[in-house]
């Protein structure tokens, strides 16, 4: 909460000085800045990228800002109980169960064991899903990226444009000094576009796509451990001893990059570690 707060005084404070700096300009100059950076940079990415990248990169985005604490023991327990359900009930309390479950994944897993699938079909459903779900996480990692670093570059590309308005205006030397404030600002802008709001939105989405990664990761081998008919006390002592209770925390299973191709002869919480560069 205090983080949030401290981001958004020393943001707000940025853009009250940059509204000072600016006070001798008109909001036409200001707007055209603008225009050109934000413009600029965002038609250039959409040359690279689907439009339906951009729309699952807000919907992460607002998920991402939506999740502020770690629920790894919330999943925890509902992967405990589910556990003592499948013992109690079979594959119809699962199934049952499943449609319930709010998580995507979760319910995925349910699912499979439910319709009596083999232990390694199952393994590699939920691997193959896991993989496409951080493909298309890092895709959106990618756009943010590619945005910051466009961004810079249009601001650079209005500044020339500004200085071309200005050798024009060389008859009248009154103007020569609004010309080149107008220059600069578009570089100005493009450098706290990048900044300010580009580049923390991407390590942002890479905090949030590490914790998906971790509660993913458990969840998986959760579901596994039911599949195996493992004792609810005994799967909620082996999550905890790996996910819950080990140095990293849940958190640190899994770092920026996305996974690579999965292996099925090692088990899925290496594989996090792998994942997390250890």
């Amino acid at each position: 909460m205090w983080q949030r707060v401290i981001a958004l005084l020393v943001l707000s404070a940025a853009v009250f000085l940059s509204a000072f700096v600016c006070t001798e300009l008109s909001w036409q100059a200001n707007l055209r800045s603008l225009g050109i950076v934000l413009g600029g940079t965002f038609m250039a990415t959409l040359i690279a990228y689907p439009w339906s990248r951009f729309k699952e990169l807000a919907a992460a985005l607002r998920a991402s800002f939506h999740q502020s604490v770690d629920h790894s023991r919330r999943y925890l327990d509902e992967i405990v109980r589910l556990a003592r359900v499948s013992r109690l009930e079979g594959p119809r309390g699962l199934d049952v169960q499943a449609r319930k479950a709010e998580n995507g994944f979760l319910r995925l897993g349910l699912e499979l064991v439910a319709d009596g699938k083999g232990h390694l079909e199952v393994r590699d459903s939920l691997e193959k899903e896991y993989d496409l779900h951080f493909s298309r996480r890092e895709s959106q990692i990618n756009i943010l990226q590619t945005m910051a670093r466009l961004a810079p570059a249009f601001g650079l590309a209005g500044t020339l444009v500004g200085l071309i308005n200005m050798f024009g205006r060389l008859d009248d030397p009154s103007q020569l000094g609004i010309g080149m404030s107008v220059a600069l600002l578009t570089t100005f802008y493009g450098i706290m576009v990048a900044n300010l709001l580009l580049l923390p939105l991407a390590r942002k989405l890479k905090e949030f796509t590490r914790y998906e990664a971790a509660v993913m990761t458990l969840i998986m081998e959760g579901v596994l451990a039911i599949m195996d008919g493992e004792h609810p006390s005994a799967v909620d002592h082996r999550l905890s001893s790996v996910f819950i209770n080990r140095r990293d925390s849940v958190l640190g299973l899994a770092r920026d990059r996305a996974p690579e191709r999965l292996r099925e002869a090692e088990p899925t919480w290496r594989l996090a570690e792998r994942w997390a560069g250890k």
